[in-house]
């Protein structure tokens, strides 16, 4: 059959899945034998693996899978990803992450929810986390369960997906350009925004899920909380709306107020049993949110002192992207 060729009933088209990869092959190993085995038909399926400059063996992982493996030097997540894409050929582009597992019906929903949407630009589908060992799930983990992937709330409120878990049309993707490769994180946010300023909807598909392994460790915590607050600096700055230094600091101060009201909410959640999880939770919930709110003074008091793109700011940040990626190979894979 021909790949380039989609099928009269709309629901099945040419899919090209692109996973970004760096130093994480056993891990990729799971998430292509999930992609291997997806119900979606297999002339119609092209798996397209970037490899961001790994040096841990991943291309004798690849081989194994029938996947097709494109090589770049070290240049971050989103630059991965339009490099996959570009070295694609489907009409449809599905973005996972090589620590996800999609479910096997993964592609075949995602594909058909966006076909019931062709005014939609992406399709961001569910994303969930499972603990290393159920029965014993560290503090880190029981946080991760409940927070780690808000994906609806991300399409609902902030028009975007988390790129473990996407689906676009070439032609969206053609249209208002790929990711932003200034970015090694929040990347999927600032491009959502774009399709979404373009005229496109954003749906959100409940039951094309991919599951992620929750973060175990306070290390791994902090790093993301690094990521996340910094990315949101540096997007601000790519932009041109930074935050004023009396803006972040009101942030900041919201942000220390104990977060209470969450603690009630969250505890009745499905994801946690018993009093130690609950006690679990509650401790990274509050670790979360104190250190939220001196990254958020750091990195938007650093970004608004100077000016926007290529300003003494933006070099810092890009030097704390160096310095996060080296810290972060150290305790298990980067989630971008």
């Amino acid at each position: 059959m021909d790949l380039a060729k989609q099928r009269s009933d709309g629901v099945e088209g040419t899919v090209s899945v692109i996973v970004p990869v760096h130093n994480n092959a056993d891990t990729m190993k799971r998430c292509l034998e999930a992609l291997a085995a997806q119900t979606y038909p297999v002339p119609l399926t092209e798996i397209v693996v970037v490899d961001d400059g790994s040096t841990d063996g991943l291309g004798e992982v690849a081989a194994e899978f029938p996947c097709k493996l494109v090589i770049q030097d070290n240049r971050g997540s989103y630059a991965a990803r339009n490099h996959g894409v570009a070295s694609s050929r489907g009409q449809i582009i599905a973005f996972t992450d090589s620590d996800c597992i999609p479910d096997r019906d993964w592609i075949t929903r995602g594909v058909r929810v966006l076909a019931d949407n062709p005014e939609a630009g992406l399709v961001a589908g569910a994303v969930g986390t499972f603990a290393r060992d159920p029965e014993r799930p560290t503090a880190v983990e029981t946080y991760d369960l409940v927070k780690a992937f808000p994906q609806r709330r991300y399409v609902q409120e902030y028009h975007f997906g988390a790129t473990a878990n996407v689906f676009t049309r070439r032609s969206v993707f053609d249209e208002v350009g790929g990711f932003d490769e200034r970015l090694r994180s929040g990347g999927d946010g600032e491009w959502g925004r774009r399709v979404y300023a373009a005229g496109f909807s954003v749906v959100y598909a409940a039951d094309a899920t991919v599951r992620h392994p929750a973060r175990a460790s306070w290390g791994e915590l902090y790093a993301k909380l690094r990521r996340v607050n910094r990315a949101s600096a540096r997007v601000r700055a790519v932009e041109g709306r930074p935050r004023r230094r009396a803006e972040a600091l009101r942030a900041a101060l919201r942000q220390a107020v104990p977060p209470l009201g969450s603690a009630y909410r969250d505890l009745r959640s499905s994801e946690l049993s018993g009093i130690s999880e609950r006690a679990k939770y509650v401790l990274a919930l509050f670790f979360v949110r104190y250190m939220s709110s001196w990254l958020l003074l750091r990195y938007h008091v650093l970004a608004t002192r100077q000016d926007l793109v290529g300003s003494t700011a933006h070099r810092q940040l890009d030097h704390d992207d160096q310095l996060l990626q080296e810290s972060d190979s150290t305790i298990g894979p980067l989630s971008a």
